[in-house]
């Protein structure tokens, strides 16, 4: 073979290299999503996501139902928080922690106008408590949104009054939902009666500190979600994660003081925890609870439950934990009947359970 053959066949091999990349490239860029497995999309712009989401509207919407408080203790101490207007007729909802074994109650409403403020009632085992003023000024209330509609990583605005700055709101995300720290058996006086604490909370990263206990925590349509109530903290001060009271929970407290000057609870008699048994992991391939313990006399054994029943949803509601569990019975009252999903016995089956007063089970009136 000639240098001539030598530098055709050469000629020929890179030509045939750059077209076969030229091709090749095409491929990938224009037509790689007609047979790859996956949707392809050349990225050509950098998308910053926070930047697409609009949180004026929910923060106006939330402002305007949100109080400052400060109540002033028997030993001349202030405390200050924050607190939601519930109704038109002046009804506000705040944490009792803020106002506790206070002797004046002052609000100051979005506008500034400040007005005293009585206390109607309260709950320990939630923080919750219920304020009135009168005023001839018109009020916004706040909208509630389904608490059980809550998903991990949803956005989510916390409104405040935090180092006495009034009308401050921070964003956040949902993360986590049934949290359990302990807060409230803390605060408890009585600690008879620290099984009767009801504490699910809402845990998110939206900043809070002292002066945003009592606030609400809203949607981006400034729909209530929760109120905030606690942080986790060595410092006192934000540190990452803070906590709300669902607002489900919030809306059956508050209605039960307005109408009954105190909470109707229910209770269901049992105590349970999550289900570590490989066997019910394999075959349904979800959370469940096992109960651990049934009361005697008890709506749980008048229904039939039995230890080592494994609850899987409340009214077609899957639960996360046991404090899930408590949360979703104290947002019903007495003598209303419960759907439990039960696993029992290799089978799922349905339970129905009627509900009965706590208070008058145990004896006690708070």
């Amino acid at each position: 073979m000639n240098w001539k053959n030598y530098a055709f066949a050469g000629l020929t091999l890179f030509l045939g290299f750059v077209v076969g990349s030229y091709y090749t490239h095409y491929l990938i860029d224009q037509k790689w999503q007609n047979f790859a497995p996956f949707q392809y999309q050349k990225n050509t712009f950098s998308v910053n996501l926070e930047n697409q989401v609009d949180f004026t509207e929910g923060s106006e919407q939330a402002l305007q139902s949100t109080v400052s408080i400060k109540a002033w203790k028997t030993n001349q101490k202030e405390s200050t928080g924050a607190g939601v207007i519930f109704n038109l007729q002046g009804y506000i909802i705040t944490n009792y922690h803020v106002i506790k074994s206070s002797k004046l109650i002052e609000v100051e409403l979005h506008n500034q106008v400040k007005l005293e403020a009585k206390l109607i009632g309260y709950d320990e085992f939630t923080d919750l408590a219920v304020l009135k003023i009168q005023t001839d000024i018109p009020l916004k209330p706040i909208v509630f949104s389904n608490s059980d509609q809550l998903k991990v990583g949803q956005w989510v605005l916390a409104i405040g009054c935090p180092f006495h700055l009034h009308s401050t709101v921070t964003k956040g995300i949902v993360s986590g939902l049934g949290r359990d720290i302990g807060v409230l058996k803390n605060q408890l006086d009585n600690q008879e009666f620290s099984d009767l604490i009801i504490e699910s909370f809402i845990q998110t990263d939206a900043p809070i500190n002292p002066g945003n206990s009592g606030g609400p925590l809203v949607n981006l349509k400034g729909e209530m979600v929760g109120i905030n109530t606690a942080i986790a903290s060595e410092s006192g001060y934000f540190e990452g994660f803070s906590f709300s009271i669902p607002s489900n929970l919030v809306l059956k407290v508050v209605k039960d003081i307005i109408t009954f000057g105190k909470v109707n609870r229910s209770f269901l008699g049992i105590t349970a925890q999550n289900t570590n048994n490989p066997f019910f992991y394999k075959k349904l391939n979800t959370n469940g609870l096992e109960i651990s313990s049934v009361s005697l006399n008890s709506p749980a054994f008048h229904a039939g439950l039995m230890e080592g029943d494994i609850i899987l949803a409340i009214n077609n509601i899957k639960l996360k934990n046991f404090p899930d569990l408590k949360q979703k019975i104290a947002t019903l009252s007495p003598n209303e009947t419960v759907n439990l999903k039960i696993f029992r016995n290799d089978q799922v089956i349905s339970v129905k359970v009627l509900l009965e007063s706590l208070n008058s089970y145990l004896g006690y009136e708070n």
